[in-house]
This record gives C-alpha cells, sequence and structure tokens, in this order.
C-alpha cells in the first residue's frame, strides 16, 4: 500500500507531452514501520515518449523527482526493474545502485532492486 502517490509531467517548448514519472511512497518495511523505517519511494515509474529519447529529457525529470523528494525530507529510493529492461543500463549510468532480488529461498525473481 502506499501513503502518497504523485505524477510528474514534462512537456516541451511547444507544449508537447515528453514523458512522464510516477512515484509511490510507502514506508520501506510493511512489517516493521518504526521511527527509523521512514518512508521511501517503493515504486517508480519513467516514459519519455521515443521522439523526445537521447536529448536529456529523462535525466531532467529524474533530477526534478529526487530533489522535490529531498524537498518532502524522503532521502531513500528504491525501485525494481526486469533484467531485460532497457532502462537498466541508463539506471547504471545514473548512478542507482543495483542488487538482484531474490526470494525467501535465494531464488531470483528475475528483478533488480534499485536503490539510490
Amino acid at each position: 500500500f502506499y501513503t502518497q502517490a504523485d505524477i510528474f509531467i514534462i512537456r516541451d517548448a511547444k507544449n508537447n507531452f515528453v514523458g512522464l514519472g510516477i512515484i509511490g511512497l510507502g514506508p520501506k518495511s510493511f512489517l516493521d514501520e518504526s521511527e527509523e523505517e521512514r518512508e521511501l519511494v517503493t515504486e517508480y515509474v519513467l516514459f519519455v515518449a521515443s521522439e523526445f529519447r537521447g536529448k536529456g529529457y529523462a535525466k531532467v525529470l529524474v533530477q526534478y523527482i529526487k530533489n522535490y523528494l529531498l524537498s518532502q525530507g524522503i532521502t531513500a529510493i528504491s525501485f525494481h526493474a526486469m533484467k531485460n529492461n532497457p532502462a537498466c543500463a541508463w539506471y547504471d549510468r545514473f548512478g542507482f545502485t543495483k542488487e538482484e532480488d531474490v526470494d525467501e529461498n535465494g531464488e531470483s525473481t528475475g528483478l533488480y532492486e534499485y536503490s539510490g
């Protein structure tokens, strides 16, 4: 469950839709909501229309979202991405830390867990 969701839309100078970012905020752990377990981004979606890719819009959008989160006192971002998602290379270049996500048996879930 999320305690808050925000949508960020980016447009170009001609007001054309370029892309969007969606974040869902929730507790780090649904089992342990202690004072130390501050809220963080647990769902993160980023989309840039194909004709605007490679022009720096995603970088601007991510930086804006990170700044917004910092202004709200949220300092941790955690989200999942499918291993075969081409965006994984972009997340790596942008400085997110990546770990392979595993289930309770230590088996791969087919996802990477990103944080940053």
